[in-house]
């Protein structure tokens, strides 16, 4: 798993979700407000990245995360969420 890789990604060009665009400055969405643990957004990234490869790695069929549903409830990524799901 090449996180180095997908984390130096993210740092140049951010991340999109629907018509927003992520970043890893500060109150970007992607950190929380300590600068290093991601937020409910970033855990989802890096979830599907790891479910990514061991679905290529095994031949699983893990279906990912769906990113779009998990930033519009984070209370980190500043837009007007949509309704959120409990679960």
């Amino acid at each position: 798993m090449d996180l180095f890789s997908l984390a130096d990604d993210i740092y140049a060009n951010g991340y999109q979700v629907g018509d927003v665009k992520l970043t890893a400055d500060f109150l970007g969405g992607l950190y929380s407000l300590d600068g290093l643990h991601p937020t409910d957004t970033g855990y989802g990234i890096l979830a599907n990245a790891f479910i990514h490869q061991i679905n290529t790695s095994f031949g699983t069929r893990i279906v990912p995360a769906s990113i779009e549903e998990i930033a519009a409830c984070d209370p980190l990524v500043l837009t007007h969420p949509s309704p959120c799901r409990t679960f």
